[in-house]
């Protein structure tokens, strides 16, 4: 049975959108390349699909920030956290949209970043803005690198015996993009 039988028969479409949101808090890329699967597919709708991503990426945004506006106000635990974060400050101060839309593309640096933002008391409106605009580009970029991909499983799942090790190798791919870029900026730094 497929995924798409096994939803319509257990009436299961509300439910994929609320495990969609919230698992956008523990691996939003794996979420996004889900959804598009899921939406080339035909199991989800697009409209609510989307506004799922939007909404659930955007909480996700602010829940980092808001935590590390919490954790700022700790003296000894900034004082701990400065000697590691001192070199990416500079970047958040100074260049905020360039920072976090960069960070937003490299694996595990992007929550550090929305963390350090609000412990830095980066201006709410400004970081507001800025998290519209990495949702907005970050989502686009994968949205559409996920929906190519869905709409290619169903020809590779008829040509090639192992089509389920395609995704597999498109995030080992993504993983080492986003590592050799991160390797690389900390060269820059």
């Amino acid at each position: 049975m497929d995924v798409v039988n096994f939803i319509q028969i257990h009436h299961l479409h509300a439910a994929i959108y609320l495990l969609l949101f919230l698992s956008l808090a523990f691996d939003a890329t794996l979420t996004v390349f889900a959804a598009m699967l899921l939406l080339g597919q035909g199991v989800i709708s697009p409209a609510p699909a989307l506004a799922v991503l939007v909404l659930g990426v955007m909480a996700e945004q602010l829940l980092w920030y808001g935590l590390g506006r919490g954790l700022g106000r700790w003296q000894k635990l900034m004082n701990w956290l400065d000697r590691p974060a001192v070199v990416f400050d500079k970047h958040l101060l100074q260049r905020p949209r360039r920072t976090l839309l960069l960070s937003k593309f490299i694996y595990g640096i992007h929550r550090a970043m929305l963390v350090r933002a609000g412990m830095l008391g980066l201006d709410f409106k400004l970081y507001a803005k800025i998290a519209v605009l990495c949702t907005v580009v970050w989502l686009s970029v994968l949205g559409v690198l996920g929906y190519a991909f869905s709409e290619s499983y169903e020809v590779l799942k008829r040509y090639v015996d192992y089509a389920e090790l395609v995704p597999l190798g498109l995030i080992v791919l993504y993983f080492l993009i986003n590592w050799r870029l991160s390797k690389r900026l900390k060269q820059d730094l």
